[in-house]
């Protein structure tokens, strides 16, 4: 997931606490709620706090899809330190309660030369796999 899809996913989903997050698209978003806050800190301080207004719920809901992407309940965004562990591990495949029935993982083009990057742990994707061998995620590739 690039950076730009993340950010519009992210504010798109503006309060949307159900479903799951790649990791791709919470550290994207992650660091451009970091970049701009401290961007507008620096060179418009009077508005820095209408930014951290504007980027607080969907940071909140990101954390809680990303959370359930790697099969824990939401609620662990309030122990600290333990849940950047969890913001860290690869998507969870196979029993996790808050994944879609049946999803698959999309995967990003990485190269120019076309190379596949498998979104749930980011090993290059060998050609006519529908799925990734490193970590078993299903891929659709587009």
């Amino acid at each position: 997931m690039s950076f730009s899809e993340s950010i519009q996913i992210c504010f798109t989903k503006y309060a949307d606490f159900k479903g799951t997050a790649s990791r791709s698209e919470f550290w994207w978003f992650r660091l451009f709620t970091v970049v701009a806050y401290e961007l507008f800190r620096l060179f418009v301080p009077g508005l820095a706090f209408v930014l951290y207004l504007a980027v607080f719920l969907p940071s909140l809901a990101v954390s809680v899809r990303r959370n359930h992407d790697v099969g824990r309940s939401g609620w662990w965004i309030l122990v600290p330190f333990y849940d950047i562990y969890l913001w860290c591990l690869p998507t969870k495949v196979g029993d996790n309660p808050y994944a879609a029935a049946g999803a698959t993982t999309t995967v990003w083009g990485g190269t120019p030369q076309g190379e596949q990057f498998c979104v749930a742990c980011g090993k290059l994707l060998q050609g006519g796999l529908n799925f990734c061998p490193a970590c078993g995620t299903a891929v659709v590739k587009r």
